[in-house]
């Protein structure tokens, strides 16, 4: 599934970031993913770039 990130939060110290991105379909989904790649979209989060990221369907977690 693609998604348009609009957040990521992630604890330092932890394996695992969660974000929420934005279907293009309007639906939001919250997902999780390895820390490092996540911390990545934060940054550019951040910088104000807009990120698109493909998501698998064992990341989802639920609608947001």
């Amino acid at each position: 599934m693609k998604l348009t990130v609009e957040s990521v939060h992630y604890e330092p110290g932890s394996t695992i970031a969660t974000a929420i991105g934005v279907d293009e379909n309007g639906q939001r989904w919250h997902f999780a993913g390895d820390w490092r790649p996540m911390r990545d979209v934060a940054e550019a989060l951040k910088a104000g770039e807009d990120v698109k990221v493909d998501v698998e369907s064992w990341q989802i977690m639920g609608k947001a």
